[in-house]
């Protein structure tokens, strides 16, 4: 398994008053990293509960989008970006809450947990389907492993825990100890290799 590697890059936001230095993993998903970034740097986004809102990094030569990796952009140390968001208002989240405990993609496409074991990862054509939840057609690059991470709910909470997958399983940009559960709590950013999710208690 490699150790991920990490690029140091200037960063800069219309909005804040000046440029930040910040040092970030080359192998985390850009959607995934995004929020992250903002939150540590106290950078505004725009807020709509109902929009997809997209985060880019970009210069003249290098544009990171959302499901490229910084190491997939092409983006090294030494590099100056500009942060850039925007509400993408042709992709609305429904609505109506969704009832009981849940994962969630960018485009508010909505994965149900159920009570006890739900177990994640990559179906594989022909095989019993015992997933709970089933990211392959989400995955392009096969970085999900076929039994990948579990999802536990109980009455003590929610807890996920890596399955010693390849890729790894990320919860708020910190990957997971194999067999080391950790508690989940609302709005909890996961990453399944390259498949970036949220997590949601339901309405």
């Amino acid at each position: 398994m490699t150790m991920a590697e990490t690029v140091t890059l200037t960063l800069w936001h219309a909005e804040a008053p000046a440029p930040r230095d910040l040092e970030l993993p080359d192998n985390v998903p850009w959607d995934v990293l995004a929020p992250i970034v903002l939150d540590k740097l106290s950078w505004p986004a725009p807020i709509d509960e109902l929009a997809v809102v997209e985060h880019t990094l970009e210069n003249e030569d290098v544009v990171v989008r959302p499901g490229l990796t910084l190491a997939a952009a092409g983006a090294q140390t030494g590099m100056s970006f500009q942060l850039r968001s925007r509400v993408l208002s042709e992709r609305r989240r429904p609505m109506h809450g969704v009832a009981g405990p849940h994962l969630r993609n960018a485009l508010g496409e909505v994965f149900r947990l159920q009570p006890g074991l739900n177990l994640v990862g990559r179906g594989v054509a022909g095989e019993a389907h015992t997933l709970a939840i089933d990211l392959a057609r989400l995955d392009r690059d096969q970085s999900v492993s076929r039994r990948h991470a579990r999802l536990q709910i109980d009455a003590a909470g929610v807890f996920v825990e890596d399955e010693g997958s390849q890729h790894g399983t990320w919860v708020n940009g910190r990957r997971l100890r194999p067999g080391v559960a950790q508690t989940l709590r609302p709005r909890d950013r996961l990453q399944f290799g390259d498949v970036g999710l949220r997590f949601e208690p339901g309405a």
